[in-house]
């Protein structure tokens, strides 16, 4: 890419508008915190963020990502996050995998997409492949609004096993065998079709 084969140098270095990656692999964990559209452009990008703690974090508004490939390990807990402020965001096309290490938060999950966070509103996450992710594939927490979550494919999700005291801060009256494909909590306007 650009900045020696840095995907965060040549983010840092849009101001707005599409960036248009090249192929190839890039080690590292993005931020975005400016409107930006970042796209792969022959399907062939991938964001390694194998012993990260994430791949993508979004804290921006109008940003979109689309068309590449996520990939974690037990290191990493969320392909992509979103998270406070953000708003006018699309997630789509993308495929993401791998993510094992527990939330620092204390929950035993990992996640595919993760949106938390005050003042976060406007969420589209479509087309994307989900799996070999360690308990939620997409996770909306509370205070979000308006998301739409739609034709993804969300599979071979690993599950816990533990008593059903252990999840109590995060599911309830769940067997001892767990794992979700989409999970909210107190979302306001969620649509949820397709998947």
């Amino acid at each position: 890419c650009f900045n020696n084969n840095s995907l965060q140098g040549a983010i840092n270095d849009a101001t707005e508008g599409v960036l248009d990656v090249p192929s190839g692999t890039y080690n590292e964990s993005i931020n975005i915190t400016n409107p930006i559209d970042l796209t792969c452009g022959d399907g062939n990008c991938i964001i390694d963020a194998s012993g990260l703690s994430y791949g993508i974090n979004i804290s921006s508004s109008d940003v979109s990502v689309t068309g590449f490939e996520i990939i974690g390990d037990v290191g990493t807990t969320s392909g992509v996050t979103i998270s406070e402020g953000s708003s006018n965001v699309i997630i789509d096309g993308n495929i993401i995998h791998g993510m094992k290490l527990p939330n620092s938060n204390g929950s035993p999950a990992s996640y595919g997409v993760l949106v938390w966070g005050h003042d976060v509103h406007d969420i589209l996450i479509q087309n994307n492949e989900i799996y070999d992710i360690n308990l939620f594939g997409i996770s909306i927490s509370e205070l979000v609004t308006n998301v739409s979550i739609n034709n993804n494919n969300i599979h071979d999700l690993e599950y816990l096993i533990v008593t059903p005291d252990a999840l109590n801060s995060i599911l309830l009256g769940l067997d001892n065998e767990i794992s979700v494909g989409i999970f909210a909590a107190m979302v306001n306007e969620i649509n949820i079709f397709e998947n």
